[in-house]
């Protein structure tokens, strides 16, 4: 017995991964499948790879869910989609929506408004009346890291301050949600993002970052993975690797 009880004891030290509750956050960005970009997928391959992903043991959640620690096990996926390009509507209804998935939506507040290759208002209504998480992607999408900060600093506090009114205008509400454009930030723009009054911020890279909800001391710089072409199948050799504590 006591044989058996130290092999526990071992098995959570080696392995703490196992012990915990986590969860990946995916990003995503269009779905035109032209062969342009390394970020642009098919609708096809998405639902592929939500697909992969199910088979994998991995369950969908909320942001809401990770930012509050109300997930549960380590098998979790968050999954955004950030600009508000148009394709986002048809992997929504396409995709997602048959698999059962709500995704966050991270729109920069200019571009859903004004720019005819992001989401018309009727579109982002609709995905909004279906339940997708909304989050703010700063106001005209510029970088808000700390070259950009040192070179005009008006420029940052607008992509934290402007969208704001708009996505009040557009949701009735401020969504707690923001996104730093090109996942990159500084001090100054994390002041600013809080100030604004967002609850929560987040990069976003090529790394695979498997996250534990209870061990984040700063939720104004959570790390988010984006998903390329190049780096899907290090993404699923990482899913592979992670043993769902809910069954131990």
């Amino acid at each position: 017995m006591k044989f058996i009880l130290y092999l526990i004891i071992l098995l959570f030290l080696v392995s703490p991964m196992w012990a915990k509750d986590g969860v990946i956050i995916l990003t995503y960005h269009s779905f035109l499948n032209n062969g342009t970009s390394g970020l642009d997928f098919s609708l096809e391959e998405f639902r592929g790879q939500m697909e992969q992903f199910k088979l994998m043991g991995f369950r969908f959640v909320s942001l809401a869910e990770v930012c509050n620690n109300q997930i549960h096990g380590n098998k979790n996926i968050v999954i955004t989609i950030d600009d508000g390009h148009r394709t986002a509507y048809n992997a929504y209804f396409e995709v997602l929506k048959k698999l059962n998935i709500k995704p966050v939506l991270f729109v920069s507040a200019y571009a859903v408004t004004k720019h005819h290759y992001f989401l018309t208002k009727e579109q982002f209504s609709a995905l909004v009346k279906e339940g997708c998480e909304i989050g703010v992607h700063g106001y005209y999408h510029n970088y808000m890291n700390s070259s950009a900060y040192a070179k005009d600093p008006s420029s940052v506090l607008t992509e934290a301050q402007a969208p704001g009114p708009v996505m009040k205008a557009l949701l009735g509400y401020q969504p707690g949600f923001f996104a730093y454009p090109f996942g990159a930030c500084c001090p100054e723009s994390v002041l600013a993002v809080s100030h604004a009054g967002y609850r929560w911020a987040f990069l976003a890279d090529e790394e695979i970052h498997f996250i534990f909800p209870d061990e984040i001391t700063d939720w104004f710089t959570v790390p988010r993975t984006i998903v390329y072409r190049w780096n899907l199948a290090q993404i699923y050799k990482a899913l592979l690797e992670i043993q769902d504590n809910d069954l131990m």
